[in-house]
């Protein structure tokens, strides 16, 4: 008595899960509550880079950003960057009061432009300017390298 059940799940916007097991959604459903008030960072942007010394350019322009706005730790970077065919990948997470604080400190303005590709912009022009070959992506779009990793796969 398994009908295939369709939910849909918040996780950096909606996504579509068709799921068979009505177990697993029962066990996706308690943890999605457990965690709903333990999340104080939001996925802002991935990253990928050919030097992994390109991961201090990146925290110093993330603490820099952050000391503007009075808010400790209002950035944080995945705790363990992956190295795949020759590339550093990490993502970095914002809080989402660091956000509403760059609003009224200016640092993002209601030009039509979405905040979260206001602040990549400010990120990734931080590390051109210190020479950086690191590319910074919108965390919800899909990887730089999706087309490389899907032809290497077949």
């Amino acid at each position: 008595m398994c009908a295939s059940l369709h939910i849909c799940l918040p996780v950096c916007g909606l996504v579509d899960a068709y799921v068979e097991d009505s177990a697993y959604v029962v066990r996706l459903l308690k943890l999605m509550t457990e965690n709903i008030h333990t999340m104080d960072y939001l996925p802002l942007a991935s990253v990928a880079t050919r030097r992994f010394e390109d991961t201090a350019v990146t925290k110093d322009i993330l603490a820099k950003m952050g000391a503007t706005i009075h808010i400790d730790d209002s950035f944080r970077m995945s705790p363990e960057a992956q190295f795949a065919m020759g590339w550093w990948f990490y993502t970095i997470d914002v809080k989402p009061e660091a956000i509403k604080s760059m609003r009224n400190y200016g640092m993002i303005q209601k030009d039509g432009r979405k905040a979260a590709e206001q602040l990549i912009s400010q990120i990734q022009s931080g590390m051109d300017a210190a020479g950086c070959d690191a590319r910074v992506r919108l965390a919800s779009k899909p990887s730089i390298f999706a087309r490389y990793w899907s032809w290497l796969m077949k």
